[in-house]
């Protein structure tokens, strides 16, 4: 009876461990289905990125890319400070297209001299690619420096409403 016993609780011990080897396996499965599945969706997300992409843009669930336009002195530092003697003031100035398509720029060279009425000096235009920029060099005739204290030449884009600006100093 001990002998029927004994292989009894060794055959509990044995399915047991079983039981346990079974579960442990099964656990260690599951772990790895969990896993290529995961890798699946990752590898599935990097095939298709550029079409996700695309759709979550449509649905402006992304940011789109910003637009703009700069209007900048290309070299702020050689400003002039006066006119010079023939009362001509020469300096460049950069428009750079960030719009995403072809546009045209008109723009405005005024002077405000001692906040008197701004008196045009020049205008132009230039049209530009995306992701472009061109310098533009202007030579305006300031009239008689010896009729103002300071002038403000004003640089402004006429249909985007930006404006750069320096001051002249006159010998008033």
């Amino acid at each position: 009876m001990l002998l029927f016993v004994l292989i009894d609780i060794s055959v509990i011990l044995t399915i047991k461990s079983i039981h346990m080897a079974y579960n442990k396996l099964n656990n260690y499965l599951k772990i790895a289905m969990i896993i290529f599945a995961m890798i699946a969706v990752l590898g599935f997300i990097y095939r298709f990125r550029d079409q996700a992409y695309a759709q979550m843009a449509y649905f402006k669930l992304v940011p789109l890319k910003e637009t703009y336009t700069e209007l900048f002195f290309s070299d702020p530092e050689i400003l002039p400070y006066s006119a010079a003697d023939d009362n001509s003031v020469s300096f460049k100035f950069m428009i750079r297209n960030r719009e995403g398509i072809q546009m045209a720029y008109h723009y405005s060279i005024l002077g405000l001299c001692d906040g008197m009425v701004a008196k045009r000096l020049g205008s132009g235009a230039v049209v530009l690619v995306d992701d472009q920029a061109q310098a533009v060099e202007v030579a305006a005739d300031l009239g008689n420096k010896n009729t103002y204290k300071k002038c403000r030449v004003i640089t402004q884009l006429d249909d985007f409403g930006q404006q750069i600006s320096f001051l002249i100093s006159g010998s008033k």
